[in-house]
């Protein structure tokens, strides 16, 4: 048998899964109540594989978020929906170790904002983009199996978690009451 000392891979991605903004200032929020929201993002993969085992990946990404949040506005009104909606350009460059039907992954995820909007109480979406930071960074941690394929081809399924270090909204953002409502 011949041993493969580097090979390359590439390909194309595509994701669904449960978002939500988490922060011990929604947390401890006892007016509003974040939702777990559905998330997707497209985009491809290229990744450099040293050995059987070990790999450098990097996936570039277009993803769209939502976030809703149900609140009262004061004791005696009902409660009401404030919404986010988000898109970003990702870059995810991750190690990832492969065995051969799995693998586990870890690394950042670099991501720039394209637009932000935001309808509370059923308005129009408005433009809040300056209200949240360009650039942010991320932990990822994923893992998942190789469904089907040989070694040309191959369906990976999998799951990949992120959680964003830095603080998401701006000094403007916070002062216009973003996310928390002013509650």
């Amino acid at each position: 048998a011949q041993k493969v000392y580097l090979w390359l891979d590439a390909g194309l991605k595509g994701g669904y899964g449960p978002n939500m903004m988490v922060n011990s200032d929604i947390l401890n929020g006892s007016d509003y109540t974040p939702k777990i929201n559905g998330s997707y993002s497209f985009g491809g993969k290229f990744g450099v594989n040293f050995g059987e085992y070990y790999a450098i990946t990097f996936d570039g990404m277009y993803s769209q978020f939502k976030q809703q949040f149900t609140y009262k506005p004061d004791q005696t009104s009902s409660a009401t929906i404030n919404e986010y909606k988000w898109t970003t350009y990702d870059l995810y460059p991750l190690f990832r170790y492969n065995r051969t039907i799995n693998y586990v992954e870890i690394g950042p995820r670099f991501s720039w904002l394209q637009k932000a909007t935001q309808s509370n109480a059923g308005a129009p979406f408005t433009d809040v983009q300056s209200d949240f930071k360009d650039f942010t960074y991320s932990a990822v941690l994923g893992f998942g199996w190789y469904a089907l394929g040989d070694d040309a081809f191959t369906t990976i399924i999998g799951v990949r978690m992120g959680y964003t270090i830095d603080d998401f909204v701006t000094a403007s953002g916070k002062a216009n009451n973003q996310v928390d409502l002013g509650l």
